[in-house]
């Protein structure tokens, strides 16, 4: 077996993935990304009120890099507690 199909068939048969009705790799692939599209859409609003467009452009991708780690780390953790239960 390759690779690749090792890999497929671990996360196929990984029970986090069982998690919302299956609907968890929809959240991780899909809404994340749109979470984060949403930060930094709002922070680049928000802060031209303040700021030019290019000062704006900086400070909403700076957020937008702050929210990944917090974003990922509530993803992890949502992982570790369906694999509880």
């Amino acid at each position: 077996m390759s690779r690749a199909a090792e890999l497929i068939d671990r996360a196929t048969d990984n029970p986090a993935f069982d998690g919302l009705g299956g609907y968890y790799i929809f959240i991780r692939r899909v809404a994340i990304p749109l979470l984060l599209i949403g930060v930094c859409m709002s922070s680049y609003y928000m802060s031209m009120t303040w700021f030019s467009h290019g000062t704006s452009i900086i400070f909403a991708g700076m957020v937008t890099g702050l929210s990944l780690g917090p974003i990922m780390a509530l993803e992890q953790m949502y992982g570790i507690w369906v694999n509880k239960e």
